[in-house]
């Protein structure tokens, strides 16, 4: 079987698995918040929010369009997956790596899971760097195009501002060399291309800057702070325990393995190891600095795709480099997959729900429950708030009340019984479940004859979830 069969058999199957994953994915916070947004700002107002919230335009202009014209929810997770997708075809078949690394990168838990799946900013950044590396070798017969790339990257995630930035500085110190050798024509569209990315990169400026000096937010606030000393041991701490959670040789393998691979990158092209470790210094800084060790694989998965970037945009000219990059590729993904399972990861997503919000929400459309008067939902003040907005509307996401656990929450959940004169359901957090149980919600539904009232129990917990939806408390 030729190589562009089995090109197409892999994408194939990574298409399946990820649609049958995306099905029984719930939408979580951080995904849930950007498509309430886009549905619910006007364009000014979202900017603001966009700025202060941390991250960059695309995703949000991606989504904006389908949640201002009503489009379903699913929306977003088709946008993710297809944004993936082709980034996956991209890569099987403009790349020249063998097959069995493609194999390895297209079905790591990355490139199966998190990238496509959780319907977040992460699921553009591959397209935008393989489009990049496609470009890279005729640069500068496309600069504007491949200047519009670099801008976008920059707009996908705070992460790839190290990666965009010294891609930029490469490039334009390519188009200065270029610049006294070049024609009238040809010294104009560099000179118009330089012009381009300085205005932008002073918008840019402009924008975040006054932002990240002022905010309240802790984690920006932390950008301009200096490293101390201690940086280093947390990023050893960070990067042995929490990233790295297997047996103690493994991560030393794997650590083995992603110094070869570097090292074969700086003997084949100096540049594409400066892209590589500006990359991943400029990530590792954030992780450790801004964002005290809090990182989703998700996160540190990008870690990998520049790894595989760096090795797209080389120009092995010796067979023996070949060989030998090939090699330390195959060797680093081969242990990455073993290090990050992708299908224990897999496994342990589908089986537990981030918050059983989606459940509760089918449960209730089912029934054709619209009317706040007929439900009921008790829940904690500082739970999962926007999860709930995406899955719920109208009246459904307005009977939602906040209850204390203080020494009166009894008579309010009473009284709010009491004011729905023909309510069916009550959904109730498993949070309160002990107390719920203590205090008996049945005399009190009975006390305000309401005998037929169900009650359902859900869980707004961020990772796992204890009861199915729809189990009698």
């Amino acid at each position: 079987m030729n190589s562009k069969k089995l090109n197409y058999i892999l994408v194939i199957f990574w298409l399946i698995i990820v649609i049958f994953t995306m099905f029984h994915h719930e939408i979580w916070r951080d995904e849930a918040r950007v498509w309430w947004f886009v549905k619910e700002y006007d364009y000014s107002k979202l900017f603001n929010v966009i700025i202060n919230d941390g991250h960059p335009f695309l995703w949000y202009a991606i989504l904006m369009p389908f949640a201002k014209n009503g489009f379903p929810l699913i929306t977003m997770q088709i946008s993710s997956v297809l944004a993936v997708f082709f980034s996956v075809c991209i890569f099987c078949f403009k790349s020249k790596f063998n097959f069995f690394i493609k194999l390895l990168f297209v079905f790591s838990s990355g490139m199966l899971y998190f990238m496509p799946v959780i319907a977040r900013n992460y699921a553009v950044i591959p397209i935008i760097l393989f489009v990049i590396a496609v470009l890279y070798p005729k640069r500068n017969e496309s600069r504007f195009l491949y200047t519009l790339c670099i801008i976008l990257l920059s707009q996908t995630h705070v992460l790839m501002w190290g990666t965009s930035f010294i891609l930029w500085i490469l490039f334009a110190y390519e188009q200065i060399k270029e610049f006294q050798h070049s024609s009238l024509k040809q010294k104009l569209l560099i000179s118009l291309n330089l012009l381009f990315f300085v205005v932008y990169s002073g918008f840019m400026v402009h924008l975040y800057v006054p932002v990240m000096l002022t905010s309240n937010y802790k984690l920006i606030k932390k950008f301009f702070e200096p490293v101390t000393f201690s940086f280093f041991s947390e990023f050893k701490f960070l990067f042995m325990h929490k990233v790295l959670q297997c047996s103690e040789i493994w991560k030393y393998i794997y650590i083995a393995s992603m110094m070869l691979l570097s090292g074969v990158i700086l003997k084949v092209n100096y540049k594409s190891f400066l892209i590589l470790f500006c990359s991943v210094l400029f990530m590792i800084y954030i992780f450790v600095h801004i964002w005290f060790g809090g990182i989703p694989y998700q996160k540190y998965f990008l870690i990998t795709v520049i790894f595989v970037f760096c090795c797209m945009i080389l120009d092995v000219k010796s067979k023996y480099d070949n060989i030998i990059l090939q090699v330390s590729l195959l060797l680093f993904l081969s242990v990455s997959s073993y290090v990050f399972n992708p299908i224990k990861f897999i496994q342990e997503y589908i089986k537990y729900n981030f918050t059983n919000t989606k459940e509760v929400s089918d449960f209730l459309h089912k029934r054709n429950i619209r009317a706040g008067e007929k439900f009921l939902l008790i829940d904690y003040k500082y739970t999962l708030d926007d999860t709930w907005k995406v899955y719920f509307d109208g009246y459904i996401y307005k009977s939602r009340i906040f209850i204390e656990l203080d020494d009166d929450y009894i008579s309010k959940i009473r009284e709010e019984i009491e004011k729905r004169p023909k309510l069916e359901y009550i959904a109730v957090n498993d949070k309160y479940r002990k107390y719920i149980q203590n205090t008996n919600l049945v005399p009190i539904i009975q006390s305000s004859q309401r005998e037929k009232v169900r009650i359902y129990g859900f869980n707004s917990n961020e990772y796992y979830n204890l009861y199915k939806s729809g189990k009698k408390l």
